[in-house]
């Protein structure tokens, strides 16, 4: 018999429209997998950090422009912004000697149609700006602009209302579901401020513990938790027996001033299970999202997989050989094949599931030697990785 997903029943108020802090009744909904997903009532919470009232344009420029995957991570802490009033605002932070390089993240927050325009006044003020995680539309207009353009991995993004587990190819995902099943798990959507930040940082100890990575949350391209809870972000738990064993939190996508999806940017587990804990929370957070009527769900980024630039743009081949040589020998690093291998599950190229390439471009010419500080920026301290690997670590 083949599985076929069914659909949640349930409502939500959108956070975003509320008008207080005040929170809405909301029924604990049945999972079809036999566990409970139990929507909060989510306030209406600012960004953790932002206090001043130029915060409200960049918000409003967010919620009508912030498409990408990454835009939310815009409103992460230590982060510098270049903001023109009437377009829209590219988010950096500067690297280099005497900090003078700024490093952007993801495309620029204003209407595509004015993204060339919001970078030339960028480049008013620095000279060689670096633009990281970026999308094929916008590694077009720098390319225009005479920036070379690289290929840095790839996104997996999921039409919600068109992909399904059935099928020969969705069997691995299936028996995720089934293992999850059996083992009693059940999820919930709460607040932080319902779980508890000791609870969450419990579990995120337990899981950084494992990972090749785990002197440092990563950061950058991975916005940092913030324990807290904040403006349209949600967070589903996975409890066994009555206790916390995961948490995935999924920050929002808009498009005109709607959330029209979510990016799971931290899938924690504490536990160890012949299943994926963090998959079975997606599941049924996917199930929530496409009652609500939600368009897409990226499951993120995988570094330096598949690329291959082939000459579309103007791009530096011996940076494409280190990314290609990181990608196969460097997994000490960062675990670029693991991560890539099990997204890959979802099947990209199969109806509701594509990849998508993601870029970086710069100036020529290329400074490699801005290499190391870029990999640091998103927390990976690759001399400390490398002397853990040989000292056996």
């Amino acid at each position: 018999m083949r599985f076929v997903p069914q659909v949640l029943k349930m409502s939500r108020i959108e956070p975003s429209i509320r008008q207080s802090n005040i929170a809405s009744p909301a029924l604990p909904v049945p999972s079809v997998f036999g566990g409970i997903i139990a929507p909060p009532a989510i306030p209406a919470y600012m960004p953790h950090g932002l206090k001043t009232v130029v915060v409200d344009q960049r918000l409003a420029f967010l919620k009508k422009y912030g498409s990408s995957f990454l835009a939310y991570s815009s409103l992460q802490d230590g982060l510098d912004y270049y903001t023109k009033e009437d377009c829209g605002y590219i988010p950096y932070s500067l690297i280099g000697k005497g900090n003078i390089v700024p490093v952007s993240l993801g495309d620029p927050i204003c209407p595509a149609d004015r993204s060339q325009e919001l970078i030339e006044n960028f480049q008013e003020k620095y000279d060689y700006p670096v633009f990281f995680h970026i999308s094929k539309d916008v590694a077009h207009v720098l390319s225009k602009m005479g920036f070379s353009v690289n290929e840095i991995g790839t996104e997996i993004i999921l039409d919600l209302q068109r992909f399904t587990l059935a099928g020969n190819k969705m069997r691995f995902l299936r028996k995720q579901i089934n293992k999850g099943k059996r083992d009693g798990l059940v999820v919930k959507e709460q607040l932080y401020s319902e779980v508890g930040e000791d609870v969450l940082r419990a579990i995120s100890g337990q899981w950084l513990h494992k990972k090749v990575v785990r002197n440092n949350e990563l950061s950058f391209i991975v916005r940092p938790i913030v324990y807290a809870d904040e403006m349209d972000v949600r967070i589903f738990i996975a409890y066994k027996d009555n206790r916390p064993v995961g948490f995935n939190i999924f920050d929002p996508i808009y498009r005109d001033g709607q959330i029209i999806g979510y990016v799971p940017n931290h899938l924690r587990a504490a536990s160890e299970s012949n299943y994926s804990v963090q998959d079975w929370i997606v599941f049924e957070a996917m199930r929530v999202f496409r009652e609500e009527g939600k368009e897409v769900l990226s499951l993120g980024f995988c570094p330096l997989y598949k690329v291959n630039d082939s000459g579309e743009f103007k791009y530096s081949r011996l940076l494409k050989t280190i990314f290609q040589f990181a990608y196969e020998h460097a997994n000490f690093v960062y675990k670029f094949k693991a991560l890539a291998f099990h997204k890959s599950r979802y099947r990209p190229g199969l109806d509701g599931c594509q990849e998508s390439k993601v870029y970086c471009a710069y100036k020529n010419p290329a400074r490699f030697e801005l290499l190391p500080e870029i990999v640091s920026l998103m927390g990976i301290n690759v001399i400390e990785q490398t002397v853990g690997r040989l000292m056996g670590r």
